[in-house]
């Protein structure tokens, strides 16, 4: 009899962590994803030509973007990502906090919003963008982020993902400091 009551028990305690971890998996991240402001994209751009522009003159400059800069002008690039499959990308938004980029993609997976937080610190190597990922969590749930990051780097690793991280001659170094995305040229 107790071990029929210990099964139950046991039964629901795991019914119950079930359901917990779905929740914080489909409990999306504190914040939203922010419409897009033509003005901070084109202040994004100028700064880029400012940095560019610095190159030509064969100047050492670094622009100091904010957030909001870096926020809009993903929304514009990332507008016009096709869905794949069952997926399809609904939005990226970006903090800037201390030393660390933390981006916010919003997916819809098969008809359900899912969330995915990835946090690290950017970097420029070898005129490709690097980002050395040390938090990833799926909605409120953290999770390691190596197993995120493998799956990240083959993709990136891809030919299309390495085409998408190629950065400009003229940028030589990129990291978050003081809440401002900080990037140098030459």
């Amino acid at each position: 009899m107790k071990k029929k009551y210990l099964g139950r028990i046991i039964t629901w305690i795991l019914c119950a962590l079930a359901a917990f971890t779905l929740v914080l998996v489909f409990w999306p991240p504190a914040g939203s994803i922010e419409p897009a402001s033509a003005e901070a994209a084109r202040s994004f751009d100028a700064k880029l030509e400012q940095l560019e522009a610095a190159h030509e003159r064969r100047e050492p400059f670094e622009v100091q973007l904010t957030g909001a800069e870096v926020n809009s002008k993903l929304q514009q690039i990332f507008s016009d990502v096709p869905s794949s499959g069952l997926t399809r990308m609904r939005g990226v938004a970006v903090s800037l906090r201390q030393d660390h980029l933390i981006a916010v993609l919003s997916l819809k997976v098969a008809g359900l919003s899912l969330y995915i937080t990835l946090g690290g610190k950017p970097s420029i190597k070898d005129h490709r963008l690097q980002f050395n990922l040390d938090e990833v969590r799926l909605g409120h749930m953290p999770t390691a982020a190596t197993l995120i990051s493998e799956v990240l780097e083959a993709k990136l690793n891809s030919a299309q993902g390495q085409e998408m991280l190629l950065m400009p001659d003229y940028m030589s170094d990129m990291r978050v400091e003081n809440g401002e995305l900080v990037i140098e040229s030459k």
